[in-house]
């Protein structure tokens, strides 16, 4: 479903390229999924008119299919819509969104006694911002202790990547300026940042502190006593739209959505897409000395990383080897499998691994690795 979006298309081209079934695409604009699939699919694909608010439609769409893969959004208004209607079909479904009220949503039907299995939060974001912590801790930790997480997203936004981030803000999937300290979220613990010199950004940045319930299972899989989240903006227009539109009520959603969408166009102005994810996690080895490990990844192209992820999970549900259940895709994908896929990834542009700290001086350009 969606696979004509952003992200829908790189996991479409994924799961073509690595020849893991035969493929039924669609959305409500069936032109466009047949556009796409004659550019980029080979013409290798079934397309289908499906649209997310039709249960008869959605019914059609998921007949006879063994997964199914919701790019559609935003996942806050979609829900357990497309996971109810593939669980009716008798088949297994992944989505690179799917946050806690989906996950809420899909416990009230028994996905392990009908041996159905649903991968959620199967993106960049949920998704890899959960699993790169993960492989971090498994760098020489006998435990981990905090983590200090940057994460900068320099990239356009489609009209849904646009209402889902917005709709993120306010539906209960995090709290701003909390964070995790003594093994529990503490609300207001933090301040922005402004105009600071962070570790590998090569000018002073804007860090905005935000805890996520995915950053809080993160802190809980790993035993974190602290941890500290911030979402960095190199330019001011995306922030600045934020603050004005986070407030917004559904009736103006279209329109906050384009708006933030502008203001994206705006930062991007003479630049190219770029993600950094910066991951410094302190812990003691198995004599008890204190260690700091650091990860940083930096890529072109935030859908094809969710992309990546969402095809990662299908892969892994096809091959039977996550069980039946509901999950999300940090607790099933291996970490080390998907960073060793990543770098071999042409949207990733660079991973760096750092058996230490690193020094809030160092900058580190694209293309430097």
């Amino acid at each position: 479903m969606g696979a004509y979006g952003g992200v829908g298309q790189a996991t479409a081209q994924y799961v073509r390229e690595w020849r893991l079934g035969r493929l039924r695409i669609g959305g409500r604009r069936p032109d466009l999924a047949q556009q796409f699939a004659n550019e980029k699919l080979g013409g290798e694909a079934e397309v289908m008119a499906a649209d997310v608010g039709d249960p008869l439609s959605l019914s059609r769409f998921c007949a006879g299919c063994r997964l199914i893969v919701n790019c559609a959004g935003p996942s806050y208004h979609i829900l357990d819509r497309v996971a109810c209607a593939a669980f009716t079909a008798k088949a297994d479904y992944v989505d690179p969104g799917g946050e806690d009220a989906v996950y809420e949503r899909l416990h009230r039907q028994d996905w392990v006694a009908a041996g159905r299995t649903a991968v959620l939060s199967a993106g960049m974001i949920p998704g890899l911002s959960g699993l790169l912590p993960k492989w971090l801790a498994q760098q020489g930790f006998a435990r981990a202790r905090d983590l200090t997480a940057y994460v900068c997203l320099k990239d356009r936004f489609t009209p849904a990547a646009a209402r889902e981030y917005l709709l993120s803000l306010s539906n209960g999937y995090g709290e701003s300026l909390a964070a995790w300290r003594n093994g529990r979220r503490a609300s207001r613990a933090l301040q922005p940042l402004i105009q600071t010199e962070l570790p590998f950004f090569s000018r002073p940045v804007n860090a905005y502190p935000y805890l996520s319930t995915e950053a809080e299972r993160l802190a809980q899989a790993l035993g974190l006593v602290d941890l500290s989240w911030y979402n960095v903006f190199e330019s001011g227009h995306v922030l600045a739209a934020i603050g004005r539109l986070q407030a917004l009520d559904a009736e103006q959603i279209d329109s906050a959505s384009a708006q933030l969408a502008q203001a994206a166009e705006l930062d991007l102005f003479g630049l190219s897409p770029q993600q950094l994810l910066v991951f410094q996690l302190g812990g003691e080895d198995n004599s008890g000395t204190p260690v700091t490990r650091t990860l940083l990844l930096r890529a072109r192209d935030s859908y094809e990383l969710s992309g990546t992820v969402a095809a990662l999970a299908v892969a892994k549900v096809l091959t039977e080897t996550i069980p039946p259940g509901v999950h999300f895709a940090m607790d099933v994908l291996d970490p080390a499998a998907t960073l060793e896929h990543l770098r071999h990834s042409a949207a990733v542009t660079a991973v760096e691994f750092v058996s230490g700290g690193v020094e809030s001086n160092i900058a580190l350009d694209e293309g430097a690795l």
